[in-house]
């Protein structure tokens, strides 16, 4: 029986030298929609709404207290009982805590031609502090 290979794409578009895209204070309990942002380097030909999600970097600094930080897509409301939470920080010791996350993009109102809005919702916990937001790759469709 013959059968044909799924996809011949990959799912990850990595960026290979990571930027920030966004950067900012958040207030306990206070989140941000970030997005959509230009594909870096591309000239503006590709933006952040020609994907899926993405693979990102997101530290935080200048905190006030034990807290943490949730990315997920602008599609659904913040789950205080069951939303991951993707960076913990606190303590004294030092300047900055990072972690990797991966996220999907909303899918509600996008633009014809378009995958996603490339928007994605960052809620802060219950401490005030700063982040920033590294892109690390695109998830991209196995095409």
């Amino acid at each position: 029986m013959k059968v044909k290979a799924a996809g011949s794409g990959t799912p990850l578009v990595a960026y290979l030298n990571p930027i920030h895209v966004a950067s900012g204070h958040l207030n306990a309990g206070q989140e941000v929609v970030i997005g959509p942002f230009p594909y870096p380097g591309s000239g503006g030909a590709f933006g952040s709404d020609d994907y899926w999600g993405m693979v990102g970097n997101l530290p935080a600094t200048r905190w006030r207290g034990q807290g943490w930080m949730s990315a997920r897509s602008t599609d659904y409301p913040f789950d205080p009982a069951n939303q991951a939470l993707n960076l913990h920080f606190g303590g004294h010791q030092v300047d900055a805590w990072s972690n990797s996350f991966v996220t999907i993009f909303g899918f509600t109102g996008t633009a014809a031609g378009k995958t996603t809005t490339g928007q994605f919702a960052l809620h802060n916990g219950p401490s005030p502090a700063d982040y920033v937001v590294d892109i690390l790759a695109f998830l991209g469709p196995d095409q």
